[in-house]
């Protein structure tokens, strides 16, 4: 489960209370995504799921809470992939594969909730710095990849960060614009990508 500076991780202490609990989330997670971060009111979460104020506040102190719950699974399948690869020693090109590929499944899995975690970082400093958090774990992984493999050689035009902020970019960009309004599942997202021999280009890493 992932750990969050908004969160609280108090766990149920019956099965009763685990699935209000879980009622709690799923309707959450559906209001969120109707009325989106900012529209969304604690009272329509308790009406969607059927149980009253008090229910709620057993379980989550207040709308940021039960938020950060509704973000956890996508924030640990967000991490996952990079502890993976880095656990399994894989290539470096196969781990980036991978590791981007993850993530176009990861965004068709949660496509609803990016884009609700975006809105919540242009008005909470306290989602602003989640937001931040993961995006440059992403970049500086990447960047360190790519320097790792000799993307941007020393004197390059840009160096290996920049150049992982601009692939990360580009990255969410086209996750936004094939999975996200669309609704549709990524496709033809495969593991094999074709390389050139000698040294690996940017174009090779992804």
């Amino acid at each position: 489960m992932a750990q969050n500076a908004l969160g609280s991780d108090t766990a149920p202490k019956t099965a009763r209370g685990a699935s209000t609990r879980e009622r709690l989330l799923r309707a959450a997670e559906s209001v969120f995504a109707e009325h989106g971060y900012s529209g969304t009111r604690i009272a329509d979460i308790v009406h969607a799921a059927g149980v009253s104020h008090g229910n709620f506040y057993r379980h989550f102190q207040n709308k940021d809470d039960v938020f950060v719950a509704v973000l956890e699974p996508l924030l640990d399948e967000l991490v996952e992939p990079f502890v993976r690869a880095l656990a399994e020693g894989s290539d470096v090109l196969d781990s980036m594969v991978r590791v981007n590929t993850d993530f176009f499944a990861t965004y068709s899995r949660h496509r609803r909730l990016f884009p609700l975690l975006r809105e919540a970082a242009a008005v909470n400093p306290d989602f602003t710095a989640m937001w931040l958090r993961m995006r440059d774990r992403f970049i500086g992984r990447i960047g360190a990849w790519l320097e790792e493999i000799g993307a941007a050689p020393p004197g390059a035009a840009a160096e290996p960060q920049l150049l992982a902020l601009a692939l990360g970019a580009m990255t969410e960009q086209l996750a936004y614009i094939q999975i996200g309004p669309s609704g549709t599942g990524p496709s033809g997202v495969t593991d094999e990508r074709p390389r050139r021999p000698g040294t690996p280009g940017v174009v090779d890493a992804l």
